[in-house]
């Protein structure tokens, strides 16, 4: 308005003429429907002037206080500002641990992401990566909604063909007996995806509440969340509730094969008697050898759904044949070293935690027992301990020197079974306690938080010892997003030597490829703490990894 009263009169229902300058005020008992009449006549009359246009075409965003409530107040200040959506302002928020860069999907995160996209190239290179995860949350929270809408979807068929068995109509001809190829038909894909789709969401609604929870804020994506409702499809109620939350909080920080994994180890902890039924209903009806084309051209063959320990001694079978060629001189090449990772609980008896075997994956408790058996037979083999703290990170290592055979103990008892978090009974510290006696293991700390340089060595190559240590710590490459097995890394300095000591301080695990990478052009590594890896890379993010968490 230009300040003037309106020509046509008070406005309805006032009680005398407008003031100068003063708004249209309706009195609380006037109706809606009159005022908007009388909105309309006035335009119309031309007494009333639309707001004016907008000098600049920009993206345009409407946003309730329902929106805005969670919005950082300095973000939610640049987009109305003057440069606003249109402007430059707003790209900054997309910095590492910015206001975008840490906003939870919405109409206004979607607002954002797709002004910075519509002209990446004003961003800076920490903006441009800001803005990919706030894609990705976006693309994440999205496919949270598919998984209610499919729940739902499901659950209503689920319905139609209970009550369909329940009125005794066949088999075959059921309302609702076919969901997953509906499914199928309406996202043009297999019966098979859109089946697996159905089984994780209503898994995913029903009782998984964290995981659930967590992609709806944009931090697990749907193949995380699958492997999380498969791993916990066998558990008991109390057991899904608290893999719920284990996983939910580790999944955002673990690469996808790293998850299954640890989803797969606390399957066989909680809910051993499933994961061995369903093993053996693989091994009947999966048993085979198969031959396939590869994607290069060439072909594999390959045994599936082999017993573990039949695998393992017949690819020991054909390393046999393998180092007669090499020493023959007709072929060249090196044969890969066994290395078994076995909790004492279960190496003991007391436990389920699966053992971890390199190049195998994980063994439950029976072909723990049959691997360790023929393995402390051989005279190469050597047994090494790792101690570790209440958060199942290492605090001490040892070796025991020459061969140990081992008789394996009877199977753990299912009532006595020692669960996540049971502390050690007096009887089962006791038998740990000789074990290490009768191995003559003695134990050296390993440095966490702070170093007092009692390993150091004035030497570039580490000693067995350190890399023992070393490796004990950090069972993988130190860098973010990488599961190289820190057997097979270069131990780095961090600064180098000889500025920098040979020390756990300043040394840690890191594959070839990463260990060049920290030394290409805007890249650094440095080590704050001894079981501290901080990364900057070229966009100036940084990334930091921490001491191994062992899935005991």
């Amino acid at each position: 308005m230009d300040g003037q009263a309106p020509a046509g009169g008070p406005l309805p229902g006032a009680d005398g003429p407008l003031l100068a300058g003063a708004l249209p005020a309706s009195e609380d008992d006037l109706e809606l429907d009159e005022h908007f009449a009388w909105l309309v006549r006035e335009l119309d009359a031309g007494r009333l002037r639309p707001p004016p246009e907008p000098a600049t075409e920009a993206p345009a965003i409407s946003i309730s206080l329902g929106d805005a409530c969670d919005v950082d107040p300095e973000l939610l200040a640049a987009m109305c500002g003057p440069d606003g959506l249109g402007g430059q302002a707003v790209g900054a928020a997309f910095g590492q641990d910015k206001a975008a860069d840490v906003l939870r999907p919405g109409p206004v995160l979607a607002a954002l992401t797709a002004q910075a996209a519509s002209s990446p190239g004003s961003l800076t290179d920490s903006e441009l990566i800001g803005a990919l995860q706030a894609a990705r949350r976006m693309a994440n929270h999205a496919v949270y909604q598919e998984t209610v809408v499919i729940a739902e979807f499901a659950r209503r068929r689920q319905a139609e063909f209970e009550a369909a068995r329940g009125r005794g109509v066949p088999v075959g001809c059921r309302d609702g007996e076919f969901p997953g190829e509906e499914l199928a038909m309406e996202l043009v894909d297999t019966g098979a995806y859109t089946g697996a789709r159905i089984d994780t969401a209503i898994e995913l609604t029903n009782r998984l509440p964290r995981t659930l929870a967590a992609m709806e804020v944009g931090i697990v994506d749907l193949g995380r969340a699958c492997t999380i409702a498969s791993r916990t499809r066998a558990m008991n109620d109390a057991d899904a509730t608290y893999a719920d939350e284990v996983l939910a909080e580790a999944a955002p920080g673990l690469r996808p094969d790293q998850l299954a994994r640890k989803a797969a180890a606390l399957e066989m902890r909680l809910a051993p008697e499933a994961v061995l039924a369903r093993k053996e209903l693989a091994r009947q009806l999966g048993q085979r050898v198969e031959a396939r084309r590869e994607e290069s051209g060439n072909a594999s063959l390959a045994g599936r759904e082999l017993g573990t320990a039949d695998a393992i001694a017949s690819k020991a079978h054909i390393d046999a044949i393998a180092v007669k060629l090499r020493d023959s001189g007709r072929i060249e090449g090196t044969l890969d070293t066994l290395r078994a990772l076995v909790p004492a609980g279960t190496l003991l008896g007391w436990g389920t935690a699966p053992a971890q075997v390199s190049g195998w994956g994980l063994l439950d408790a029976e072909e723990t027992a049959a691997v360790v058996r023929a393995a402390s037979r051989h005279p190469t083999t050597r047994w090494c301990f790792t101690l570790t703290a209440p958060d199942d990170t290492g605090i001490a290592h040892g070796c025991a020197t020459g061969q140990h055979p081992w008789k394996p103990p009877d199977p753990p008892d299912p009532q006595t079974v020692r669960k996540p978090g049971d502390i050690p009974t007096p009887r089962q510290s006791a038998q740990l306690a000789d074990l290490l006696r009768r191995m003559s293991v003695t134990f050296e700390p390993v440095a966490r938080d702070a170093c007092d340089h009692r390993h150091a060595e004035d030497r570039y190559a580490p000693s067995r010892r350190l890399k023992h240590l070393l490796r004990a710590r950090s069972q993988t490459c130190t860098a973010p997003a990488c599961n190289a097995q820190a057997q097979y890394c270069d131990i780095d300095h961090t600064v180098p030597y000889p500025d920098g000591l040979t020390c756990e301080c300043n040394t840690n695990p890191k594959c070839r490829r990463h260990h060049r990478t920290k030394q290409a052009p805007g890249w650094n590594a440095t080590q704050p703490a001894p079981d501290t890896s901080t990364w900057t890379t070229p966009s100036g993010r940084t990334h930091s990894t921490r001491a191994t968490t062992y899935d005991l």
